[in-house]
């Protein structure tokens, strides 16, 4: 008998606070029009005080148990799929979540993709289903909370003045009769692979007890220009190879493409891919009133493409996203019965 997977349901979490493009505009010297109409960025969600990855992953669970019905005590294995910027070094964010919500029969481990992690933990969970007949039902819930690293000043980091905090969750269960996971399919070009890091709070450059400059504890950009010119050249084939993969190991094909929760991206690039897909707006949801929250951005489109009625029973979901690495990932999922 084949063994299929399902998506339960999800839960998602997002802090009360918002950082508008006039407020970004102010703090990086880039004038508001462009931030909002090139960069696409109306306002981003900002944390608070207590809104860690961590919490935020928690909070996601939490809603996720409240939405699906489902005991936590049924739980068999908790991914924690968000980012390592989180409340505490070293920690295992799946076992903190496995405690807060009595998930006493589960176990669980952390994986690490930046924004393209939530179709790697979707992949994972669904493989370790079909490989390990004692799991059953799995959590993944992930948390970002980037924001406080970005250097508005730095125009090389400009790419990142989208970034945005929230949690996101999901439960899968073996044979579950809806939203049936289909494939997911994975590309890197490790080209990209160092590109990107916070300069200190590691081991080579270590925290200590002598001043650091804060800007020195933000994201750090290294050859900005080559890297734009590069990751330009090669992200829109990337995303087209990645869901070519995913949609005929689905054996089915970009036509049968219904809609797309993709990570956010620039106005014009999210228009591009629409247009590869041979997809209208309305067969999407552009995030331009929450900015870029990493693993959060494809559950939180499908939340927003059922609540506007752009997802139908029947419909082929393709979750599509990128994270620093370069790391492409793509899920499809058969909404509905």
């Amino acid at each position: 008998m084949k063994i299929t997977c399902g998506i339960v349901g999800f839960g998602i979490y997002l802090p009360s606070y918002y950082m508008t493009a006039k407020e970004l505009s102010e703090k990086s010297g880039i004038p508001v029009n462009i931030i909002s109409d090139k960069m696409g960025i109306k306002r981003v969600v900002i944390p608070g005080e207590n809104d860690h990855a961590c919490e935020m992953a928690l909070y996601a669970a939490k809603d996720c148990l409240k939405n699906t019905g489902i005991d936590a005590k049924e739980i068999d294995l908790i991914i924690y799929n968000g980012e390592d910027y989180k409340k505490h070094l070293i920690c295992t964010t799946a076992l903190v979540i496995q405690k807060e919500i009595g998930a006493d029969h589960a176990w669980g481990f952390d994986i690490s993709c930046r924004c393209a992690a939530t179709s790697i933990a979707l992949k994972t969970a669904r493989d370790m289903m079909v490989a390990d007949n004692s799991i059953n039902t799995v959590l993944i819930a992930g948390g970002s909370a980037n924001s406080p690293l970005v250097n508005y000043e730095d125009s090389d980091s400009s790419f990142m003045f989208s970034a945005a905090s929230g949690g996101a969750a999901v439960i899968l269960q073996r044979n579950y009769p809806y939203n049936e996971l289909k494939e997911s399919a994975v590309y890197a070009d490790s080209m990209f692979a160092d590109w990107i890091y916070t300069m200190y709070g590691r081991k080579i450059h270590p925290a200590s007890n002598e001043f650091v400059p804060s800007e020195q504890w933000k994201i750090h950009v290294t050859e900005f220009e080559r890297i734009r010119e590069n990751l330009n050249k090669v992200t829109l084939d990337a995303f087209i190879k990645v869901t070519k993969e995913c949609v005929e190991k689905s054996e089915s094909s970009l036509d049968d493409i219904d809609y797309l929760a993709v990570t956010f991206l620039k106005p014009a690039a999210h228009q591009m891919l629409l247009n590869k897909f041979g997809l209208s707006q309305g067969q999407s949801t552009y995030l331009a009133q929450y900015g870029h929250l990493g693993c959060v951005d494809p559950i939180l489109s499908i939340k927003l493409g059922l609540e506007e009625g752009k997802i139908k029973a029947g419909d082929n979901v393709l979750l599509l996203s990128a994270g620093i690495g370069f790391t492409w990932a793509a899920s499809l999922v058969r909404w509905g019965g």
